[in-house]
């Protein structure tokens, strides 16, 4: 990706989070304690079969790797330490839905709702409130080649263990 085009991305970002400032988001909050891990939530809830709910209100917060929005409702995929679940954001039950758009990939998020399965067997979390813990200010490598230069996947470590599964493994 050239320089301008990276510089172009993190202006725009610098934007957005200007935007959600302005929406009463906190940029960089103080704490957040999280009550499961991804990894935690797939262990307890994992044996349902699709379309089962549990009451139970949990937080969890990750990366955002993914978003899919489709018209009233958005899917996004986010990722911790321990693994990925995915959070079900709904319009009609988020006050602040219309604030996503200005979310990017790589931004920290916790959620909190109670969680279902999908259709699809899919584990999520049908999220009541979210708020943005960390504004990513540069842009994720492409999630399907990672990091492909061979001595930056060395300089920077960090990225490479946050694209590529196999590489943390």
């Amino acid at each position: 990706m050239s320089e301008k085009s990276l510089n172009e991305q993190r202006d725009q970002r610098i934007s957005n989070l200007s935007e959600l400032e302005e929406n009463g988001f906190e940029p960089y909050p103080y704490s957040f304690s999280p009550s499961h891990t991804a990894a935690e939530l797939h262990e307890l809830h994992g044996s349902g079969e699709p379309g089962d709910r549990w009451d139970d209100t949990v937080t969890v917060a990750g990366r955002m790797m993914t978003v899919r929005g489709m018209g009233k409702v958005t899917f996004a995929t986010l990722q911790d330490a321990s693994g990925r679940i995915q959070a079900f954001f709904q319009r009609d039950s988020l006050e602040r839905y219309r604030s996503l758009k200005r979310f990017d990939l790589g931004d920290w998020v916790e959620v909190t709702g109670t969680m279902f399965k999908t259709r699809t067997g899919e584990l999520t979390v049908d999220v009541s409130d979210f708020r943005l813990l960390v504004k990513s200010l540069r842009p994720l490598p492409d999630k399907h080649h990672g990091v492909t230069d061979k001595e930056l996947r060395y300089r920077q470590r960090h990225l490479d263990l946050m694209t590529s599964p196999e590489h943390k493994r």
